[in-house]
């Protein structure tokens, strides 16, 4: 086959793009700093990289889940406490109110404390997080407590059952206590009843029943401690949950790092090697165009 000087040229000129086309290439790796810049690059592996970026933003959700819970918890925590220190104030007025030698006023006196016990009790249990009343079970936009008139602290409806939430992959969590059960923690007499007896018992004077509602004062403390630690058990779960997250997250970064990612060192010196190249072959360029006439007049 007889070879042209046109034949050099297309062929040169080919090469020439080639280099360039690789040249080109070297240099968005480097600027995007990234192996695989298209599906075209290494389709198995950009079909890895999209499971792992959908997993990795799945894995953010989770952690936003589990970092929600833990702020809903802590406010539930914080007004359990509060009011297991008001159900123990008032175990300290009932055993007050029970000495035979106080008098009528000073009765209306302890009356008038656990009057304001009881609407600190009731803002304790309409306690929010995030504009969500975290007591109030499904109906979250509702205060779910008010004090009737006779002083009873009352539940005002709503949906109750559990609020849940998905910390990973299937795994759901309830992060709520219900209003059933803020409002009556043993099953039994609630503590809305207790403490409206509780002042019925002072306003009338009639300190002799204080006495018999001590039992279930000392009851309803115990069953408010069960749900702090019902609360502190849920936290433990989800201070796990975040950490696992985290190490899932870091191995799942780590692993499409070592997919997509470059060396940035070596992918500069070989870049630098191709840009070698392709001057080099556009120094020899003048040397393969066809001669003319002129050439041979010198």
């Amino acid at each position: 086959m007889r070879v042209t000087h046109k034949m050099l040229t297309d062929n040169y000129l080919s090469n020439l793009n080639k280099n360039l086309a690789t040249m080109q290439k070297s240099q968005e790796q480097i600027t995007g700093f990234s192996e695989i810049l298209k599906p075209s690059d290494n389709p198995y592996e950009i079909t890895r990289i999209m499971r792992m970026n959908s997993a990795l933003k799945k894995s953010d959700q989770y952690l936003s889940n589990i970092d929600n819970s833990l702020g809903w918890l802590d406010a539930t925590d914080t007004a359990i406490r509060s009011t297991v220190s008001a159900v123990q104030r008032v175990q300290e007025l009932v055993t007050q109110g029970s000495s035979e030698t106080y008098s009528e006023s000073q009765l209306i006196m302890i009356a008038d404390e656990i009057s304001e016990i009881i609407n600190e009790v009731t803002q304790y249990g309409n306690t929010s997080y995030q504009g969500r009343y975290i007591f109030a079970g499904h109906n979250t936009i509702e205060s779910p407590f008010e004090v009737n008139a006779g002083k009873e602290i009352v539940y005002s409806g709503g949906i109750t059952g559990d609020i849940l939430t998905e910390i990973s992959p299937g795994v759901t969590v309830s992060i709520n206590i219900d209003a059933e059960d803020f409002l009556n923690p043993t099953g039994n007499v609630s503590i809305g009843e207790t403490f409206q007896k509780v002042y019925d018992a002072l306003t009338t004077g009639d300190s002799s029943t204080l006495a018999t509602y001590a039992k279930e004062i000392e009851e309803q403390m115990d069953a408010y401690l069960a749900l702090a630690s019902e609360v502190g058990a849920k936290t433990n779960r989800m201070e796990s949950a975040k950490e696992k997250n985290k190490a899932d997250t870091l191995n799942m970064t780590e692993i499409l790092s070592s997919i997509k990612d470059i060396d940035l060192a070596e992918k500069t010196v070989e870049h630098s090697a191709m840009k070698a190249v392709y001057d080099a072959t556009l120094s020899i360029g003048g040397h393969i165009l066809q001669p003319t006439l002129l050439d041979y007049l010198r």
